[in-house]
């Protein structure tokens, strides 16, 4: 293949004289795809070591390793456009399809054929082939548009590609789990029996059990580089997926060097997209003081007799999360041990007490972690995970009782939790910093304690946003596969326009704390030419505020600077001919919403109609503070809802 005498004479200037002391860096590379096509020349020979990924379908570029003097020469180029450093993203089911609604033979899942035929693409630590949940049971063959790879010999009809973009890590195997556990959330199938330790046993399966699956191994045990993350991507985009799952997290950065950003809008430019259950275990106090904690592990023949109950951490700090080396054997030796939680890990407190003879657990939650109980699996000895205010109780018992006693009380998987679902203390909050005027997040999903497919043909329970999100890939799939001449808009319009807002008990949805949980919690030029890969004169394009982008919610600002706002919004038709909506409307606090017209008619599927929507500041907050609001729309048959966001910055 020929290239560009420019482009030529950079690789063999730059990288044929790079002196031995200079340090290199990963870089990211956009080129102008007008004047260099990346599909049609090589940048560099086919053995030069330091050029990682070529790109095509995000954008036209490239990702290598350079030295800063190789980044400046590069910047005075014809063709060049932007050149940055690499970022790093971190890694951020038995019960949940049911939690979810999801039942076989019945509804949506039956009515959407389980995800039959949709393609997810996984951007993860790789996959565990083999695992009874990427059986092809029930599975059809790929659609004839799949154009992707499986570097395994065993793939199926259920795992259809499975790819590795890391250099040092070249099997798309997964080493970790977490691609393993993602992959099952959303497409896994169904396994009758799973389990972790006898809890939580059930029958396993993804969000779309008949949905093919595709792994792209973009991330290692230092999280996932940025290059291969993109090239994961571009390959994504080229193979023919139908939704991109990526289960990752990054500080916030303007979109035109945000990776997940470009990789989604050139993604959705091609027509893609991107729990209840508890496990008892019981803290009875000597007192009688009943505290409900957790556990996975729940050993069947654990004495039921009250026994010795310490704290290490209240005759000294450095105790308290019981480290390895740090308990004194003579203390803790047949008691019950409670134990301050530091990070996600418990593995190392746990080993600790076993090793100086402690006979159980208490693990107490972080202050941050509130009411969250984030389970993990432990198989080491007997525990309870409590949230902070009950290990305060007992922190409180200790001080007031001379001989102080416990005991835990296992009692198996419980469905039912009244103060389910809530905002976990993990769950990614808003707003979007680079675009206030969407509310952000769109929706959040069953993300605490959820069971999945794990490496070794087992399963695991971990929480995170991770889990959070192939729930919602898998939710996707399903309505692509029910309706597959919806666009990712009206996907994820349709996801976040029929959420719940309320709990089990029929209260509004809690955070963490068991408060309240706001609409940032729960949801629902040179830069524009790098988003869309071409140039954009801006001066004589016509600007679109982000709040009036037709998104199926609002996020206003009626500070000092306005106190008035109008916004537009065009509806489509989906659920049948000749029906009429009335509108309802939850004002946020101190702000009043007046909607025309009050009433929509449509005569015909797919019709759309237009209503208008003023939003008014009745007096100022002495301080900024945000409210919410919602705004429904009712027939006989749907109720479509558009949450509010209200915030009052003062400047």
């Amino acid at each position: 293949m020929r290239f560009p005498c420019f482009l030529l004479v950079i690789c063999i200037c730059l990288f044929n004289f790079v002196k031995a002391e200079e340090t290199l860096e990963t870089y990211i590379v956009h080129i102008d795809p007008q004047i260099s096509n990346i599909n049609q020349y090589s940048l560099f020979a086919a053995n030069e070591p330091r050029l990682l990924h070529r790109y095509n379908n995000v954008f036209s570029g490239f990702s290598a390793r350079l030295s800063a003097a190789e980044v400046k020469a590069m910047e005075n180029t014809e063709g060049f456009v932007l050149v940055r450093r690499e970022k790093v993203y971190e890694l951020h089911t038995t019960h949940t399809p049911n939690f979810l609604g999801l039942n076989q033979n019945a509804g949506f899942w039956n009515s959407s054929n389980y995800g039959k035929g949709v393609i997810i693409g996984v951007m993860d630590t790789g996959i565990t082939p083999g695992h009874p949940s990427f059986s092809d049971k029930g599975v059809s063959p790929p659609p004839a548009k799949w154009k992707g790879q499986c570097d395994f010999k065993s793939c199926n009809n259920k795992l259809i590609g499975a790819r590795s973009f890391l250099s040092e890590s070249p099997s798309p195997a997964d080493e970790q789990g977490h691609g393993t556990h993602t992959s099952s959330t959303a497409g896994g199938n169904f396994v009758r029996g799973a389990s972790v330790f006898g809890s939580a046993n059930g029958t396993a399966s993804g969000v779309a059990p008949l949905a093919h699956v595709a792994l792209y191994k973009v991330c290692g045990v230092q999280g996932c580089p940025e290059s291969a993350l993109l090239a994961g991507i571009d390959a994504a985009i080229g193979d023919g997926v139908d939704i991109i799952s990526m289960s990752l997290g990054v500080a916030s950065v303007p979109f035109y060097s945000d990776s997940v950003a470009l990789g989604a809008f050139r993604a959705v430019e091609k027509v893609f997209f991107t729990v209840d259950r508890r496990l008892g275990a019981t803290v009875v106090l000597g007192d009688g003081q009943k505290l409900s904690g957790e556990a996975v592990f729940q050993p069947r023949n654990f004495s039921s007799a009250d026994l010795a109950l310490v704290f290490p951490g209240a005759r000294d700090n450095s105790s308290s999360k019981c480290s390895p080396g740090m308990l004194d054997k003579a203390e803790v030796a047949g008691k019950i041990v409670m134990c301050e939680r530091s990070g996600g890990s418990i593995a190392a407190p746990a080993e600790s007490v076993k090793n100086a003879g402690g006979a159980a657990m208490i693990l107490m939650n972080g202050e941050s972690a509130g009411y969250s109980l984030n389970l993990v699996a432990n198989q080491t000895l007997p525990m309870s995970q409590l949230t902070l205010e009950d290990a305060n109780k007992i922190k409180t018992y200790l001080k007031n009782t001379f001989t102080p006693t416990a005991k835990i009380v296992f009692e198996g998987t419980q469905i039912g939790d009244p103060h389910t679902p809530y905002v976990a203390s993990f769950s990614s909050r808003g707003p979007n910093k680079q675009s206030r005027g969407i509310l952000k997040p769109d929706i959040i999903g069953p993300g605490s304690n959820v069971l999945a497919a794990w490496i070794g043909g087992q399963f695991n329970i971990i929480s995170g946003t991770s889990m959070a999100c192939p729930h919602l890939s898998g939710i996707a799939a399903l309505l692509k596969s029910a309706h597959p001449d919806w666009s990712p808009a009206a996907v994820r319009s349709a996801i976040m326009t029929t959420a719940y807002r309320v709990n089990l008990s029929g209260k509004p949805i809690e955070d963490h704390n068991l408060l309240a949980a706001d609409p940032y919690s729960i949801g629902t030029g040179h830069q524009v030419g790098i988003i869309v890969q071409q140039k954009v004169n801006c001066s004589i394009v016509t600007p679109i505020a982000d709040a009036e982008l037709n998104y199926p919610s609002f996020s206003i600002n009626l500070g000092s600077s306005a106190k008035s706002v109008a916004y537009t919004r065009t509806v489509t038709d989906v659920g049948g001919a000749n029906s009429s909506y009335h509108v309802d409307i939850v004002s946020p606090g101190k702000v009043n919403v007046r909607v025309k017209p009050r009433k929509l008619i449509f005569c015909e599927v797919g019709q759309k109609l237009r209503y208008k929507v003023r939003f008014t500041r009745l007096s100022l907050p002495a301080v900024e503070t945000v409210s919410q609001g919602l705004l429904s729309w009712i027939s006989a048959d749907h109720l479509v809802a558009s949450p509010i966001a209200v915030t009052y910055e003062h400047r």
